[in-house]
Parts: structure tokens; sequence; C-alpha cells
């Protein structure tokens, strides 16, 4: 199917081949990236009311202050893995099921209360020597940090924290004193939060000439820079053999958490962070991430476990994702739109950081604005941008080198998105998902994985309620055909429900079971199987009836299990001491390429590391 697509069709994901989805399988199916953070001391200083009042209405002042009231979050890496292996590059969107969706600049404003309209964050790429940096913090900072946590332009986050520790605001402090222990925080919270990079416990000295006036910090556009990082950090990681990022994650995994139901976990509503003792009615409104500074509980939906989410995810129909997740009547909500001049959310204009620049593109996701989605112009140049970093230019004054893209930023309301606010039954053109589907790649797990009812276009026959599939013919939806792509048959209305590639040809009915081998899938160690629900046969084939865990009619706990066949069934997938596949190294050490070897002796941990080659081991 991917040979009949046009050219324009192939010309917008065409850094496939590079991207991380074209590498999943059944070796790797449970691989993740790992996220770098930076920020336990400064939570450490919030939560335990180390920062003083004084200190809180000029970091309000600054704007940085609803970061702080969103609290911290422990990341879901296998949620994040799920979300970069549908972002794509060449968009900056990501690629779902039901269209592309992405984090805004309205997402930015609202989740953090970060400013939006303002001038550009950027500056030249300072270079000092350790003991210039020495003196520039004394004077900024109010301490000379010791030359060991100096290095490359960072900062360790622990020189900070024992300054500021060590040199408590209190209500005899001087102003000046006060100034310098709210330029510590906020180093803390750019470095940790808003800009965390690779270095880890560290914070960039680049943005300190961004906050020696105080009264002028907030006239930055702190939150298009913190999406312009979001976003290169997303197309870093989207990239082959990367597994580590960095970034203002925060942002994505509330982003997710709000709009993409077969994800959301179920909020106790007990705010966890305790807002110190405000007087003077100085503190602002909690912006909207803070509803998400709660406990709880997965007890309907799944987390840590990268397969399912990516499985749900792969099945997600229309109804499973918000749209319009913003009501404007709410007071979070309602302070940041009266803040702003709402186009400025659907400007398509260079998001900006220092070196970074990537393209912000609303106008390939307006449902998420009340507005009808049509087939986007094609996005460019996005790419080129990427091999433009901090390497190599040292001294570089960024706002020549992009003078370009701050003069289109700063004519952004020219470049607002339009389109014209939709009905319910109507929220895209009618010919938006025919390219669509021809354009991207709608499932990412491995074939194998497949389980429960699978919408599928291609090569379906629906007659007297009976789906027949053979499994044996590429599908336009799995890896053996571009990993992917979409068909051209738009608007069949078929499917079909089933496991894996075991049987070549199994021909099933509505309520699951096989009219040709009634128990293959009892033997797969699949539970209640006759529960799964009856397809809708009037919806269109790019949706779904129940989410994968209610089709299983099982806790996604249990999920886990249930997807590994007993011992006397070959697994599709290399579980160790479950196939009889040969185990690769990788999957032996369990850790990557990462080794463990078991001590000499005296603690018995050899016990612990199983030998697979070895059958007399325990």
């Amino acid at each position: 199917m991917a040979a009949n697509r046009s050219p324009e069709d192939l010309s917008v994901l065409y850094l496939q081949a590079t991207h991380m989805s074209s590498t999943v399988s059944s070796l790797t199916v449970d691989d993740i990236v790992k996220v770098k953070r930076s920020d336990n001391l400064i939570w450490k200083l919030f939560t335990e009311n180390y920062i003083h009042n004084r200190v809180l209405v000029y970091l309000n002042h600054m704007g940085f202050y609803g970061v702080l009231l969103c609290g911290a979050q422990i990341y879901d890496n296998h949620l994040i893995t799920a979300l970069v292996e549908r972002w794509r590059r060449e968009t900056h969107t990501f690629h779902f099921t039901c269209g592309e969706a992405t984090v805004t600049l309205q997402d930015v404003s609202i989740i953090w209360g970060l400013t939006i309209d303002g001038e550009p964050v950027t500056g030249v790429d300072v270079s000092h020597k350790v003991e210039e940096w020495q003196h520039i913090c004394l004077d900024m900072l109010g301490f000379l940090p010791a030359s060991k946590h100096l290095k490359g332009g960072h900062m360790s986050m622990t020189a900070l924290y024992d300054h500021c520790m060590s040199n408590l605001v209190t209500d005899d402090s001087l102003e000046v004193d006060v100034v310098k222990f709210t330029r510590c925080i906020a180093l803390m919270i750019i470095g940790g939060i808003m800009f965390p990079d690779y270095q880890g416990g560290s914070a960039r000295l680049l943005f300190l000439q961004l906050l020696r006036d105080i009264d002028n910090v907030k006239s930055y556009s702190w939150g298009s820079a913190v999406l312009a990082f979001l976003y290169r950090e997303l197309c870093n990681a989207s990239r082959i053999e990367k597994t580590t990022m960095a970034g203002p994650l925060y942002i994505l995994q509330i982003w997710a958490w709000s709009r993409i139901k077969c994800v959301n976990p179920d909020r106790d509503g007990l705010t966890l962070v305790v807002p110190p003792v405000d007087p003077d009615d100085i503190i602002p409104v909690f912006p909207y991430g803070a509803r998400w500074n709660v406990g709880f509980s997965y007890t309907h939906s799944p987390t840590h476990a990268v397969r399912i989410i990516r499985d749900s995810l792969d099945r997600m129909n229309h109804n499973e994702f918000n749209w319009i997740v913003y009501k404007k009547n709410d007071l979070d909500v309602k302070t940041i739109i009266d803040s702003y001049e709402n186009k400025i959310w659907r400007c398509v204009c260079p998001l900006i950081c220092f070196d970074i620049v990537e393209m912000h593109r609303p106008n390939r996701v307006m449902r998420q604005f009340r507005r009808r989605q049509s087939i986007p112009v094609a996005a460019v140049d996005n790419d080129d941008m990427h091999t433009i970093t901090r390497i190599g230019h040292r001294g570089t004054d960024w706002r020549d080198y992009h003078r370009h893209s701050i003069e289109l930023w700063n004519n952004r309301m020219r470049y607002v998105a339009k389109g014209v606010r939709h009905g319910r039954s109507m929220q895209t053109d009618e010919d938006y998902f025919q390219w669509y589907n021809r354009i991207t790649v709608r499932t990412i797990s491995p074939e194998v994985t497949v389980v429960g009812f699978q919408p599928h276009p291609y090569n379906t026959f629906v007659g007297q309620h009976n789906v027949q599939q053979n499994f044996s013919t590429p599908s336009p939806f799995s890896h053996q055909s571009a990993l992917g792509w979409g068909s051209d048959m738009v608007g069949q209305q078929s499917g079909f429900a089933g496991t894996s590639t075991i049987n070549p040809s199994i021909e099933l009915n509505v309520a699951g079971t096989s009219s040709t081998q009634p128990g293959i899938l009892s033997n797969l160690g699949f539970r209640n199987f006759s529960s799964f629900g009856q397809p809708d046969f009037q919806t269109p084939y790019w949706s779904n009836t129940q989410s994968f865990t209610n089709m299983l009619n099982v806790g996604p706990h249990h999920l886990v299990h249930d997807t590994r066949p007993p011992r006397n069934v070959i697994s599709p997938i290399t579980f160790p001491g479950y196939s009889n596949e040969e185990i690769p190294e990788q999957v032996r050490l369990r850790r990557g390429t990462r080794r463990r070897n078991p001590p000499d002796c005296g603690t018995g941990s050899h016990l612990y590391h199983y030998n697979y080659d070895d059958d007399s081991s325990t």
C-alpha cells in the first residue's frame, strides 16, 4: 500500500527512516526513554517552607511562581516514551489515530502561567573562565561558588541549595539580599524545572544575563522559550537509538493526562502542596497545572507499562481524546485568558530560546481551539534548524544570528491561523481523514501484540456480523508495510478481533470466539474472552468501540501477566522462560548492555542473578 502513495503524501513524514518508531519490534517492545531531571533540591526548598514570602512576591513579579505552585510530579517514563514514539520532527505534532495534536502556547500559558506575549528569550552566548563566573555569581547571587561547582557554563544545584539554606531570608533581611536570594531561586527554577538539560543536577549560567533586572524579567516570553525547549527535546529523543531526554516534561505529562482519557489517572482531589500564609493577598490564583498536584490512583489507567500504553494509543478513538480541555469560566483559566488576546495562541511563528528555534504550528491542530481542521499546508525547514546548537558558537550573539526568526516572532500577530468554529458533528473537513490516513503512521506496536477488536480497512470482509482477516497478508497498519502507513481505502466499515500471527488465518465472530480455532485465545492466557464488546459497524474504521483495558475486562496490573502465554505455547514475543527462541544478550541481562557481575564471595548476591544458559541456576 505504501507504493501507491503519492509524492505529496511521502513528503510529510520524510524522516521516518530515522524515527524511533521504525525500530519498535518484539525485542524492543519494552525499551523506554529515561528522563534526566535536576529539580529535587528546589522542591525541597519550596515544600519545606524555606522560601520566605518576600521572595515569593518577587517570583510572582517575575512570572515564575506559577511553576512552583504546580508542584513536583513523578515522571512516568513509559508514558513519555509512548508519546515520543508518536512525535514527528517534520510537523512538531503527535500523530494519533484521531489526528494530529500537540502542546501549544495555550497549554504552556495555562498550565504553568508563564508569560507568552513578550520579547524572545535570547542574548549573547557568554563564555567565561571559572574565575570570571565566580565574580559574576558574587555580584548577582551573593556568594562565591567553589570552582568544583562550576563546569562548562553550568553551576551545581548543590551549590545553590547550600547557599540558600545558609542564608535564608527573614523579615529583617536587607532588600538587596532578598533580591540576590530570589535570583538563586529563579536560577534553580529555570535550570531544574523549565530548562533542565543532560548535565543533570546543574543550572545554565547563560540565563543569568536575563535576571539582572528583576523588574524586566517578566517582559520576556518565557512560555514560548519553554515550548521551544520542549519541542527540541522531543525531536532529539524521537531519533533512533536515543535512550535519554530532558526538558520541561511536567508540561508534557500534564498535557497528556488532561487530554488522553486512556492514560488519565484518577485524582483524589487532595492538594499535596500547602500554599504559604498570604496575609497581603499577593499570591496569584493557582494555575491549571496545580490541579494535578494531588494523589493519583491508576485503577482505571495503565502506568509504567510502555507496551500497554503504546497499544492503548494505537487503539484510541475520537471519543478518547479531549480536544477542548480548558473552560473559560474556570478561575485558573479565566485569569490567563483575560491577560492575553486569544489569537496569540494560534500564531504560526518561530519559538526562540537562544540557539533553539522551533516552529509553532497550531494550524495543524485547530480542533484544540474549537475550530474545524482542514488539510494543513506542508511543514518545511524544521530539520535544518535542528542542526544549530551552541557547540562552536562561543560568544555568538543569537539576537543577530536568528534575526530573521526574531522578526517573524515580533510580527507574530500577522500569522494567526484562522478557522471556522466547528459544531459537534463537523470537526474536520470531509477530506481531512482521507488525506491523514494516507500520510501517517497509525500503529506503533509490533503486530504480534495485537489484542481484541482492531479496526482494519485492508483485505477484510464484513457479512452477517462475521469478520475474516488473513494475518499473513501485509497490513498497511503494520511494521511489514512501512510501520503502519495508512490505507487509501477510506470509509470502509470493518474490523477484526484477534491476537497475534500464531495462526495465519483465523475467522472470528463479533463475540470474539473463533469458529475455526475456538481455544486459541484462551490458550494464550486471556480470561473471560467472551466479554469482548461487539464492534459498532456504524463508526468510521479509524475509531474503536472500547479501550484496551475495558476489552480485557481486567485491571491494567493483571494485563501484563495476561499477555504472557503459558509455557506450553510458543510466544510471539521472546519473554525469558516463555519462548523457544534464542534469547539475545541484551534481553538476558535485562538492562540493555549494562552487565551486573556477582561478587566473588560473602554476600550471596549471585543467587539473584539468573543465568538463562544454565538450567541449574535458581
